[in-house]
């Protein structure tokens, strides 16, 4: 697979994600609850809404993994330019008698 079609398959995903449960918090809202902690429907509210709070930290974790791999990538390209010498072939001369 390529990278961008498993990119945009995971974008399904995540968006998915978070519009069911949106909806699944509005559906169930007001459902008969027995008023008790271990209600199953209140359970997997919470585990929605803790979901959706998660969530908002995700472009932020993204933007710092994306700095830190540019800053990665420069330090390399500048050792690797460190590590170059001049010689006569990278200098491209013609040694003509």
């Amino acid at each position: 697979m390529s990278k961008k079609f498993l990119s945009i398959l995971v974008a399904i995903a995540f968006l998915s994600a978070v519009i069911f449960s949106a909806i699944y918090i509005s559906d169930n809202m007001h459902h008969h609850c027995t008023g008790q902690d271990d209600c199953p429907i209140c359970m997997e509210i919470r585990i929605a809404e803790t979901f959706l709070a998660t969530i908002k930290y995700t472009p932020v974790i993204i933007a710092a993994l994306f700095c830190i791999k540019l800053m990665a990538e420069a330090f390399a390209g500048a050792t690797h330019q460190a590590d170059m010498q001049e010689t006569l072939v990278t200098l491209k001369v013609l040694l003509l008698d």
